[in-house]
């Protein structure tokens, strides 16, 4: 292992340039090498060529803090606005561990990787902030491996993962950025090696769309918590086989002034097909454009042209629109879904519930019930009826939901 010090490097010191003390560490590196870093803060002034290498920091002893940090400099020492800080290109070898990149609003892209097919290429414990256009941009990037990567307080988005076929990122966090969270963008497409699954994370306090996953198929997105993104929590367009299960997805809590084609909701999906939401925790969205109807706008949302898409075991919970919290056009299979909300007395007669759908008393008292669980459906029927003077006409009888409280409340 090679440590930098050797080399030169100084911590602490804004006024050394650490990057050819650094290079010289990675171009000396051999195959089995690795470079090290010891704890401190580390200034640069121009950007690191990383093929093929691999470098490790350290975290600090208590929890997870990073120890290890590269930065730019700030104000009036920093040097030209960098198209990246660490460039990484036709690799098949790309490691890093234990770093933190501070761009300080000095470098478009804080790693900027590219053509990378070796499925060796393996990042753990890498936190990006303060990029003037992406944390993380990742294009090619074939069974690569992302464990615990950040994204925070950039200018624009926190990750670009384009043409990532087979690529897996876990534990992932995107937050207060001030474009979308992630972006996913032609994966597999076509190619059929696999597409990019991202598991487990939060992405919230975005200013844009929480993922837009868009020209891809077979993207999965699993055990995220989605929150306090402006705009859609997850937008999937002209995409197919997207699949989001097992994430809770809050929409957003502004006035929806994101989206120019109506208020933002949960989960968009738009000219895409064959996409599976399933078993998901769906609360808040449906907000209108400034100024609109608050009760207009479904939670979930799929468009006219989306085909062959199928939603299971979602639960909806809280939200303003209480008639259309799945609005498919009638294009999709809708199963198995619960809403949920909190009322003070008993649910609405209203034609969205559906038998096995929840409403719990926000104002519980003694002697009452904590909730109703709705055992028939709301339906309607068509009649004929007998006129006096031998006539027929017909009429439709509509048949509300039948609830049965639960819970009781003893004195």
């Amino acid at each position: 292992m090679l440590n930098v010090v050797k080399f030169g490097a100084i911590a602490g010191d804004a006024k050394i340039n650490n990057t050819p003390h650094f290079q010289e560490a990675l171009n000396t590196a051999g195959e089995n090498d690795a470079v090290f870093v010891p704890g401190g803060e580390y200034y640069f002034k121009d950007p690191l060529i990383m093929n093929n290498k691999r470098m490790v920091g350290v975290l600090h002893a208590l929890g997870n803090a990073f120890g290890s940090i590269l930065r730019l400099p700030e104000h009036d020492d920093r040097p030209r606005n960098l198209d990246y800080f660490i460039k990484v290109e036709s690799d098949r070898n790309f490691q890093m561990e234990n770093i933190r990149i501070n761009c300080a609003d000095n470098a478009r892209k804080g790693i900027d990787l590219f053509h990378s097919i070796g499925g060796r290429t393996r990042l753990h414990n890498v936190e990006v902030t303060r990029s003037t256009e992406v944390g993380f941009d990742f294009e090619e990037a074939v069974s690569m491996r992302g464990d615990g990567l950040i994204s925070q307080d950039n200018a624009g988005d926190g990750f670009h993962l384009r043409g990532c076929n087979a690529a897996v990122f876990t534990n992932i966090i995107s937050q207060k950025n001030d474009g979308n969270g992630i972006i996913i963008k032609k994966s597999d497409n076509g190619t059929h090696t696999g597409g990019c699954a991202v598991f487990g994370g939060t992405v919230q306090n975005n200013n844009g769309h929480g993922i837009i996953a868009e020209t891809s198929t077979l993207t999965d997105i699993s055990h995220i918590w989605f929150e306090g993104n402006l705009g859609d929590a997850i937008r999937i367009q002209y995409a197919q086989s997207v699949n989001v299960n097992n994430s809770r997805i809050t929409g957003p809590a502004n006035d929806g002034t994101i989206a120019a084609d109506g208020g933002n909701r949960a989960i968009r999906i738009i000219d895409s097909g064959k996409c599976r939401i399933r078993d998901n925790d769906i609360s808040g969205g449906g907000n209108p454009v400034s100024g609109g109807d608050n009760t207009r706008f479904a939670t979930i949302f799929s468009d006219s042209t989306s085909r062959l898409n199928y939603f299971s075991g979602n639960c909806h919970a809280s939200t303003n629109n209480l008639e259309t919290k799945i609005d498919t056009g009638g294009r999709a299979s809708v199963e198995n879904t619960i809403h949920t909300r909190n009322l003070n007395g008993p649910p609405e007669l209203q034609s969205s519930w559906r038998v096995g759908d929840i409403v719990w008393d926000e104002l519980p008292t003694p002697g009452e019930n904590i909730g109703w669980v709705c055992i028939s459906g709301y339906s309607e029927e068509e009649v004929e009826i007998k006129l006096e003077d031998g006539g027929i006409e017909t009429d439709t009888v509509k048949h509300y939901p039948v609830w049965k409280s639960f819970g009781r409340i003893e004195l």
